[in-house]
Formats: C-alpha cells, sequence, structure tokens
C-alpha cells in the first residue's frame, strides 16, 4: 500500500473525527440555550434553537456519509494489501468486486462537490424562510415577558 493512500486515510479519519466533534458542540450548545430560553421565557420560546440544530445536522451528515464512504473503502483496500494507485477507470469502477477498492477514486471529486453544498444547504433553508420567518422576527421585537410574570 502507498504511503500516499495511508496517508489520505487517515486525513478523512481525522477530518471526520473532526467535523462531528464541531458540529456536535455547535449543536449542543444551541440545545443548551434552547433550554435556558424556555427555562426563562416559557415553553413557546426557542422554537429556533431546534430548527437551526436539525439543519446543521442534516449539511453535516452528507460530509459524514461521503468520508465514511472513504474511510471504509480506504479499509478494504489496505486490509487486502492492494498497492495500486488510485486510478478512476470507468469501466472497472461498476464491473466486478475488485473494482470496489477503487470506489474512493469516484468518491474523492464528489467530496469536493458535497463540501461545497454543506454550506449552500444552510443558505438556502434560511432564504427559505425554514429556519427564521416573518413571526419569528416579529416575536423578537415585540416586548419580552418572563415566565415568572
Amino acid at each position: 500500500m502507498s504511503s500516499n493512500y495511508q496517508f489520505t486515510i487517515y486525513f478523512e479519519a481525522l477530518s471526520l473525527t473532526h467535523n462531528l466533534t464541531m458540529t456536535c458542540l455547535i449543536i449542543s450548545r444551541l440545545l443548551l440555550y434552547r433550554r435556558r430560553i424556555r427555562k426563562v421565557l416559557g415553553r413557546h420560546h426557542g422554537r429556533e434553537y431546534l430548527s437551526i440544530a436539525a439543519m446543521l445536522a442534516e449539511s453535516q451528515g452528507i460530509l459524514v456519509i461521503a468520508q465514511t464512504l472513504i474511510i471504509g473503502f480506504g479499509s478494504i483496500r489496505s486490509s487486502t494489501n492492494d498497492s495500486a494507485e488510485i486510478v478512476l477507470d470507468d469501466a472497472e469502477v461498476f464491473s466486478s468486486s475488485p473494482s470496489l477498492l477503487r470506489a474512493p477514486s469516484v468518491i474523492y471529486p464528489i467530496l469536493a462537490q458535497l463540501q461545497v453544498l454543506a454550506p449552500v444547504i444552510l443558505i438556502y433553508r434560511v432564504m427559505q424562510g425554514k429556519v427564521c420567518d416573518a413571526q419569528t422576527f416579529a416575536d423578537v421585537t415585540k416586548t419580552i415577558r418572563f415566565a415568572n410574570e
């Protein structure tokens, strides 16, 4: 197995771990703020935080699946001790089972586009009004009444 390919597997594993950790930390922070706001302002507040957390999870889910496929197929390739270079060969990629060892070469070009797609999904959801709509802005600009009142 070439050292470049082994480095790629390690890099993808590190990148996957980093993406999952950061996404989980951001989502947990949002849910913590949601809980605090609901405790202080009442149960009808804080729904935006939950929708933002769901939106972050679904946009990162695409990358997690692609990186997991790369790591999985890379592990299969390293266990078979195949030292061939990664070559994108359209005729062989889907024809037989040894071609599964070349699956990362198919996923890599797609991975770059998926990395761009994740923030585009976030922007698209905000522009659609799925996270914050006119009612949300109206609720924010109203006078705040605490749950104790």
